[in-house]
């Protein structure tokens, strides 16, 4: 009963401190599915990304990914994104920046039509985030954290038009974590969402869509992360992820 009542002042202080400020302590991003076909092609993708995840804490800016096929087998990748939360002056308590890189290899491959491609990619993603109080200046909290994943592909593609569904499964681990608060009884309430957050599985599923031209095509893709704080009305995550960006294809496939 102790422990019971215990968790329930715990929920009941961190409540405001997170929901209605809404500092982000993990944010998803994209993934970067270049499907190739063959040895010496090049991708290049940059373009328009955004985060969504509670009130207030949606966040925008850039993503710039790149992908070659080293061998007929093997091929390796790179992506990059920063972003900046959206500000909302008539309700933001917060605001908060951040950014992330990750890198990986993996193999690829088609079925004999060509038309029905595969892929998978192993990789490691490092983080951060910067959160600012704009109600108290002095308070903030900021994270690291290190994102190892495998990342599965299969698609369909045409020479104007492909589409790829993407199961990326991942172990988030923070591994660093900082905050001041004007409250010092707000230190220990942070220290406690980190120790019941930390090393987690999360599933990340992905629908990449992309139409043009052969070489050049405009690319939609919206991705989803399970992971969920264990205080269930604690908002403190951006699950969502949308981008609107210019896929570029260096290869001679369709020669």
């Amino acid at each position: 009963m102790k422990t019971i009542d215990r968790f329930f002042i715990l929920l009941v202080a961190l409540t405001p401190w997170f929901y209605s400020c809404n500092p982000v302590l993990y944010s998803n991003v994209g993934q970067n599915v270049p499907m190739f076909q063959n040895k010496d092609e090049l991708v290049l993708n940059t373009g328009y990304a955004l985060t969504t995840g509670g009130p207030f804490s949606d966040a925008d800016g850039v993503q710039v990914q790149a992908a070659y096929a080293v061998t007929d087998k093997l091929a390796a990748m790179a992506s990059f994104y920063s972003m900046k939360g959206i500000e909302d002056p008539d309700a933001d308590e917060w605001k908060g920046r951040g950014s992330y890189f990750e890198a990986g290899f993996g193999t690829y491959g088609a079925y004999s039509s060509k038309k029905i491609l595969y892929e998978v990619f192993g990789g490691l993603g490092t983080g951060s985030i910067q959160n600012t109080s704009l109600i108290n200046p002095g308070d903030n909290i900021d994270v690291k954290f290190l994102k190892p994943f495998i990342q599965p592909s299969v698609g369909f593609t045409s020479k104007y038009f492909e589409v790829a569904f993407t199961p990326r499964l991942a172990y988030l681990t923070y591994t660093s974590n900082s905050h001041h608060f004007t409250d010092p009884g707000q230190e220990g309430l942070a220290e406690a969402f980190f120790t019941e957050n930390d090393n987690k599985v999360v599933f990340e599923p992905g629908v990449t869509l992309r139409g043009g031209l052969p070489g050049a095509k405009l690319q939609l893709q919206y991705v989803y992360s399970t992971f969920e704080p264990n205080f269930e009305e604690i908002e403190t995550v951006n699950n969502g992820f949308f981008s609107l960006s210019l896929y570029l294809l260096i290869s001679n496939r369709f020669k």
